[in-house]
This record gives C-alpha cells, sequence and structure tokens, in this order.
C-alpha cells in the first residue's frame, strides 16, 4: 500500500530507512566556451563534461539529449568581463526555442557571476528534448571563461 504525502515536511531525529524509488532525481549540466564571446557578440556554449549524459550535435550546436521528462530548475553563470556592460544574456533553450532568459545587469570588468532559480514545472521538457545555452552580450565588454550549470529535476 503507497501513502501519498501532500506538501508535508518529512523530519527525523534519527536515521531513516526508506525503502522504494526516489523520486524526482536532480541532475547538472554544464556547458562551456572556451573561445568567449566578442563585444556586442554571441557565443553557442559547448557541453562539457557531464557523466551518463548524451549529447547529439546538428551542425551548428552542441545539446544534451535528455532521457526523460523534467524540468528546469536552477541556472548558475559565470564569466570574466573585460570591460563594463550594460546587459548580457544567457539564454537556456529546449529544441531551440527559449525557454529562460537570464539577464546579467549591469557589470563592472571582471569577474561576473548569477545565480537563479525557478519553481519546478516552470520550464518542462520532455524524453529526447535537446537542452543547450548561449551567451549574447549587449554591450562593449567581451567576455572570456564563460560556464554555465544548469539545474535539471526530473519527473521520476
Amino acid at each position: 500500500m503507497a501513502i501519498q504525502a501532500q506538501a508535508q515536511n518529512i523530519e527525523s531525529t534519527s536515521d531513516m530507512i526508506v525503502t522504494g524509488e526516489k523520486k524526482g532525481t536532480k541532475q547538472t549540466l554544464l556547458f562551456t566556451n572556451d573561445t568567449g564571446a566578442p563585444a556586442m557578440g554571441s557565443a553557442i556554449l559547448k557541453m562539457g563534461t557531464i557523466l551518463g549524459a548524451v549529447a547529439f550535435h546538428d551542425g551548428t550546436l552542441t545539446a544534451v539529449l535528455q532521457s526523460r521528462p523534467g524540468s528546469i530548475t536552477g541556472v548558475s553563470v559565470f564569466f570574466n568581463a573585460s570591460g563594463s556592460s550594460t546587459v548580457d544574456t544567457f539564454n537556456v533553450l529546449v529544441n531551440g526555442s527559449s525557454v529562460w532568459a537570464i539577464n546579467i545587469p549591469s557589470h563592472a570588468a571582471g569577474p561576473v557571476i548569477c545565480v537563479e532559480t525557478q519553481p519546478r514545472y516552470t520550464d518542462s521538457f520532455v524524453a529526447e528534448d535537446g537542452i543547450y545555452v548561449t551567451f549574447t552580450s549587449f554591450g562593449s565588454s567581451a567576455a572570456s571563461n564563460i560556464i554555465c550549470l544548469v539545474e535539471v529535476m526530473y519527473d521520476d
């Protein structure tokens, strides 16, 4: 007999033993671009080393092929800016359609970090969808050492 818990916390003051399968596994997808992006330019980020991930390449980009349905729940970005910029944008795309744009506010030269999260099921995908990331600089600053982590939560 399965017990359904709805929006309740489970608390324990000692060790817990859980049988069955944990649903909703999380994975972090790594995307990088070692060549950087010019000022007023853009770059497609390449898939980094991801344990157990399958990627496909369509001649233009490399996307991480999803093996099961889920949601994009977090994005962390880092890059080095050569100068100040008014806005830079990271776009997370599913099958070529932007589902989440992370607008980096104006910044000075040096390291730039931005972290965003969102509720599960906001931006969903199905099995065999491809996820990839692009970066666009709208200012006079070039970017290097671009790294983007995309957190996904699977439905099962």
